[in-house]
């Protein structure tokens, strides 16, 4: 019959090997970096304490640190862009501060210059 040629003419074919699956190589992730307050290279190394869920970040140069609060999928990386916007928002914060003072010292010195 019909089906009993399919199967013997299939018996002698040797099986084709599959393509063999390479593993993607995970991309490294920096441990070290640039210090947002001195400004030197390399200087800052983070340790995450998972077990604590805490971290901290500081530069070996000025001593410069931050300490924040993680989850288990947080990074070095995650920490230090963190510890960057930290700054960020703190120098707007200086900046407004310094604009009301000026502004106040302005209504000041015309509330004299009217006397």
């Amino acid at each position: 019959s019909w089906a009993r040629r399919c199967v013997i003419r299939d018996r002698g074919k040797r099986k084709k090997s599959g393509k063999k699956q390479v593993k993607a190589t995970k991309p490294k992730l920096e441990t070290q970096f640039d210090c947002p307050a001195c400004f030197s290279q390399k200087s800052v190394e983070a340790k995450l304490y998972k077990a604590r869920k805490e971290a901290d970040i500081g530069c070996r140069v000025c001593g410069a640190n931050y300490h924040t609060y993680i989850t288990n999928l947080s990074e070095p990386i995650d920490v230090y862009s963190e510890w960057i916007d930290e700054c960020k928002e703190a120098n707007i914060r200086r900046l407004q501060e310094k604009k009301v003072k000026t502004n106040r010292n302005a209504d000041y010195d015309r509330d004299e210059e009217s006397d």
